[in-house]
C-alpha cells in the first residue's frame, strides 16, 4: 500500500517536472522570438530611415514642423513659408476655431484675445492701430489729391529766381541807378541828406 502510494506520488512529480520543463522551453521560445521581431523591427527601421535622410529635401527647402518633411509653402512674393501648405491650413483651421470660441466669449473682432471696450466691438490696442490707419489713409488720399491737383494745372514758362541766378535776397543790395546825375563829374548842386549821405562827404557812389 505505501509503495504503491510512493510510487504514484513519483510520477505525479515527475509529470509535475515535465510540465515545468515544457512551460519553460516554450517561454524561452516565446522570448526568442519576441527579441527576434524587435531585432527585425529595429533594422526595417533602420532602413526607413536611411532611405527618408537619402530622399528627403535639404533642411531650408523642408517644413519646420516635428515629423514633416513636405515642402516649404511659396508666399506671393516668391519667398518661403516656415511650413508646408497642409500645415498652414491646419494652423489657420485652429486659429479660426480658437478665434471664433474667444470671439462667442465677448473677445475682441480682431485680435479675439483681448476682451472688446464697451460700446466697440475692437479692444483699445486694436482701436488705436484702426485709428492710426484711418489717419494715414486720409493723408495720403490728401497727398494724392494735391498731387493731382498739381498735373491739372497747365504747363507755364519757368521763371529764374534771384536764387537761380546767383543772388542771394539775404546780402543783396539796391542795384546802382545809371541817370545823369550820378555819371556827372560836377557837384551835386542839390544835397541831400539820406541814409547814403555823408556828413563830411558828398554822395557815395560806390
Amino acid at each position: 500500500m505505501c509503495v504503491g502510494r510512493a510510487r504514484a506520488r513519483d510520477a505525479e512529480r515527475a509529470e509535475r517536472q515535465a510540465a515545468r520543463e515544457v512551460e519553460r522551453r516554450e517561454r524561452i521560445a516565446r522570448l526568442a522570438e519576441q527579441a527576434a521581431q524587435r531585432a527585425r523591427a529595429a533594422e526595417a527601421k533602420a532602413l526607413r530611415e536611411a532611405a527618408r535622410k537619402a530622399d528627403r529635401l535639404p533642411d531650408e527647402l523642408r517644413c519646420t514642423e516635428k515629423r514633416c518633411g513636405r515642402p516649404r509653402g511659396v508666399k506671393a512674393d516668391g519667398t518661403l513659408y516656415a511650413i508646408c501648405d497642409p500645415c498652414r491650413e491646419r494652423h489657420n483651421r485652429n486659429q479660426r476655431r480658437r478665434s471664433s470660441v474667444l470671439r462667442a466669449r465677448g473677445g475682441c473682432s480682431k485680435c479675439a484675445y483681448r476682451p472688446h471696450v464697451e460700446g466697440d466691438y475692437l479692444c483699445a490696442p486694436c482701436r488705436e492701430t484702426r485709428e492710426a490707419e484711418y489717419a494715414e489713409a486720409k493723408e495720403l488720399r490728401r497727398i494724392s489729391h494735391d498731387i493731382d491737383e498739381w498735373a491739372a494745372k497747365p504747363e507755364r514758362k519757368y521763371e529764374p529766381t534771384p536764387e537761380d541766378c546767383g543772388i542771394s535776397r539775404w546780402n543783396s543790395r539796391k542795384p546802382r541807378e545809371a541817370n545823369a546825375r550820378y555819371w556827372s563829374p560836377n557837384p551835386d548842386p542839390h544835397r541831400e541828406l539820406g541814409p547814403e549821405w555823408d556828413t563830411y562827404r558828398r554822395f557815395r557812389r560806390c
